[in-house]
């Protein structure tokens, strides 16, 4: 009797969420599941951009993107070691224990804010003394900040590191495992 009773209320309760979610569709389009097959003609653009160099991120083919060294316009300056920053980082760091490796998203990186509004920017200028080394990819996974630190951010020593993570990154690492999840068909 339970069982039947447990299938018949998890019967109703997924009817009830179809319902809703069909109703809610009619009334804002943001809800309903999309079956994309193409890119939409931004994405196509930023790519291209990406590819011809002319954008403030690169391919990379161990991290996927990362910031384009040497990359200038009004309010945003990476430098030529690939870091958000106004200024280069000497390799090793004059003293380790002083430098913060910063990882994560956009919000790390600074997307849509100058160079000098970033939260790597202001800590070190609240901690005088200390250096911020701000590596975050805007539209990273954790799974690229670790990829980008083994490649590039060892090289700048530190003893300690900051990763910035955002509620919308556990999305992006759920995407990262999705392949896995389903049969393989190319």
């Amino acid at each position: 009797f339970v069982l039947i009773l447990g299938s018949l209320f998890y019967a109703a309760l997924s009817l009830i969420c179809r319902v809703f979610i069909g109703l809610m569709s009619a009334r804002d389009d943001r809800i309903a599941t999309r079956v994309v097959n193409s890119l939409a003609d931004d994405q196509k653009i930023g790519i291209q951009a990406m590819l011809d160099g002319t954008s403030y991120e690169m391919y990379d083919r161990d991290v996927g993107w990362v910031p384009n060294p040497g990359y200038s316009r009004e309010g945003v300056v990476i430098s030529r070691q690939g870091l958000r920053s106004l200024r280069e980082y000497s390799i090793p760091p004059p003293d380790p224990e002083k430098r913060i490796l910063c990882f994560g998203d956009s919000f790390t990186y600074g997307h849509s804010v100058g160079d000098t509004e970033t939260y790597p920017y202001h800590a070190e200028r609240l901690r005088p003394g200390t250096e911020w080394v701000n590596l975050g990819i805007s539209g990273a996974c954790l799974t690229q900040c670790l990829l980008h630190y083994r490649k590039s951010g060892r090289q700048f020593g530190g003893r300690h590191v900051v990763i910035g993570f955002m509620t919308d990154d556990a999305k992006r690492a759920v995407n990262c495992f999705r392949p896995f999840l389903t049969a393989f068909n190319p």
